[in-house]
């Protein structure tokens, strides 16, 4: 998929994570809405393990 697009546009990770974004533990807004203050602060402290793996596709 990266092959097709400008440098600024490419996908560095993919990470798939094992938790469900719902609204009943506040990743999503009633209207399915992501909260993307929420999910950041959430996952914050993970990115630098992710970045610092070979793998495109992290799976957490």
């Amino acid at each position: 998929m990266n092959t097709g697009l400008a440098n600024y546009e490419r996908l560095g990770k993919v990470v798939v994570v094992k938790e469900d974004w719902t609204v009943d533990n506040g990743m999503l807004t009633p209207t399915m809405k992501i909260k993307r203050n929420v999910l950041a602060q959430h996952y914050a402290p993970m990115l630098n393990n992710w970045y610092a793996q070979q793998e495109e596709i992290v799976w957490e």
